[in-house]
């Protein structure tokens, strides 16, 4: 029988590949239906020939090598975030464009520091999705942040970056909401009979301009100088939240206290009046 002869091509990691010789066609099994293409077996929809995996492969050219671009890009900058406590900046496709996505899906990004050969040490971003694509940042960090990362994407054949990416969340703006009065409060002389008497509430000693969004939760006396814990009993913190100031005025013998109040808002910011004297 005359042989006859069938030109075949081969793929294997991805590559295709062309057999650079023509393989008699009487040399194809009758039930196998996979072949060798150097190390690996690839199952095929049709009765293949057997490749020897000595005859030399050469390589086609392979789409994936080149299908990914760099977009032109801007940094991203959100505000200071609750909930949730974190968000997606975006996913591969705002940093870079894949020519044919449906043969060479991106697989997986990663980010690094600056540079894109060290590793990314803070926690503010992160990669995640399915595939892990999507750059996740945290927006819940009262101070704030500045992140430059290197953002690494892949479709298994190549490999993109886009550095110098910069991230920055916003810091709570809490943080200066309170202020000093314009006017400086009076310090307050009471006289004795009451057990007790109110010298005012937080608004006495400072101002807050964001009283809906960070409201005073608490106030503290603190002796003068506003570094070490009130030692004394004649001036208190009253009322829930424990925001109103309050003295003492059953000293027979009176009594003279010069302290410091200081009061914090949701942020954790503090504003503190010092000196403040009260005199019974």
């Amino acid at each position: 029988m005359k042989d006859t002869y069938r030109k075949i091509h081969c793929y294997h990691n991805r590559a295709k590949y062309r057999i650079s010789k023509l393989i008699p066609e009487q040399h194809r099994p009758i039930v196998q239906y996979s072949y060798y293409c150097g190390p690996e077996i690839i199952i095929v929809p049709e009765p293949p020939v057997i490749i020897d995996p000595e005859i030399p492969l050469v390589p086609t050219d392979d789409p994936c090598d080149t299908s990914l671009s760099r977009n032109t890009i801007f940094d991203k900058t959100f505000p200071y975030i609750t909930t949730p406590p974190s968000l997606i900046v975006d996913d591969w496709k705002y940093f870079f464009t894949n020519s044919d996505e449906a043969n060479c899906p991106i697989t997986s990004c990663s980010i690094t520091a600056s540079g894109c050969s060290s590793s990314y040490m803070s926690t503010h971003l992160s990669i995640t999705g399915t595939p892990p694509t999507q750059l996740l940042a945290v927006t819940n960090i009262v101070t704030g942040y500045t992140d430059e990362i290197c953002l690494k994407c892949t479709n298994d054949k190549q490999t993109i970056s886009y550095d110098n990416f910069r991230v920055t969340q916003a810091a709570n703006s809490c943080l200066n909401s309170l202020i000093a009065k314009t006017t400086k409060p009076l310090d307050k002389s009471i006289s004795y009979g009451q057990n007790t008497v109110l010298l005012g509430t937080w608004f006495y000693f400072m101002d807050n301009t964001d009283t809906a969004n960070c409201p005073i939760v608490t106030c503290n006396v603190l002796q003068f100088g506003c570094f070490v814990a009130y030692n004394g009993n004649r001036i208190t913190v009253t009322g829930t939240p424990p925001t109103s100031i309050s003295a003492i005025a059953n000293m027979q013998a009176g009594y003279s206290e010069m302290v410091c109040i200081q009061c914090e808002n949701t942020a954790g910011a503090r504003l503190s009046f010092d000196k403040f004297t009260v005199t019974q």
